[in-house]
């Protein structure tokens, strides 16, 4: 019971929760947005592409978030809870993004176009390859004692941390770039060019929010592993 409490955040003051409050806003409007636009066409077999890569990103978003720097709950919860948490919103996301590119390649398909020629097609498929490496580095991340003492646990979290960090940069990039791509151009829904600008905007500040600690917690994991051990003493 003891170290279940000690897991557990202090509660967050009154800006930590704005500031956590406003993160999750700036996330879920521009996906929003893309789903209001996509849902205008249902019946079209691409507009399940977006539908399902957005949300996908915004749930592996998230779970960085959660474990990271979320207060508006993860400060009631012991850390073995907010690592459940994580993965189960990056399973979902990741099961989401998989859907995602196996529609675009069977619309492909169905087109007879060529797959992953456009600048947003290869950032997405690189994205994809590197958030499933990050997640299986995230499994062996959480059970460090399989590789202890061969590898120090730190080297190993370290490394998750960074390839988390890189993965959702990728992934708010993807997303942008998406919304640049001629297929909100051919949606008849409002006006695109404001639209994309909102997506950026909001995305981008989102990323800076979302990243804010796991940098700096992947800075200072980074120097205790390049911190050289003290000898010990003869005199």
């Amino acid at each position: 019971m003891k170290a279940e409490q000690q897991n557990r955040k202090a509660p967050p003051g009154s800006l930590t929760l704005g500031v956590s409050f406003l993160t999750h806003l700036l996330l879920i409007l521009p996906i929003l947005y893309i789903l209001v636009v996509a849902f205008h066409r249902p019946e079209q077999l691409f507009t399940w592409h977006p539908i399902c890569m957005s949300l996908g990103a915004l749930m592996i978003i998230e779970g960085v978030f959660s474990i990271s720097g979320e207060a508006l709950l993860s400060h009631k919860l012991s850390r073995a809870n907010r690592i459940t948490i994580h993965w189960i919103m990056l399973t979902t996301g990741l099961c989401l993004i998989l859907s995602g590119l196996i529609i675009a390649i069977v619309n492909k398909d169905n087109l007879n176009k060529e797959h992953f020629v456009s600048f947003h097609a290869i950032l997405g498929l690189t994205t994809i390859v590197l958030a499933f490496l990050v997640a299986t580095f995230g499994i062996i991340a959480n059970n460090t004692r399989w590789l202890y003492p061969r590898i120090r646990p730190v080297l190993i979290k370290v490394l998750h941390a960074f390839g988390g960090i890189t993965m959702t940069i990728l992934f708010i990039a993807s997303v942008i770039a998406g919304s640049y791509t001629h297929w909100l151009e051919h949606q008849n829904v409002g006006d695109h060019d404001v639209g994309k600008k909102l997506v950026f905007a909001s995305l981008f500040i989102a990323g800076v929010l979302v990243l804010f600690k796991p940098i700096l917690g992947a800075v200072s994991r980074t120097r205790v592993l390049i911190k050289t051990p003290q000898q010990p003493s003869n005199t």
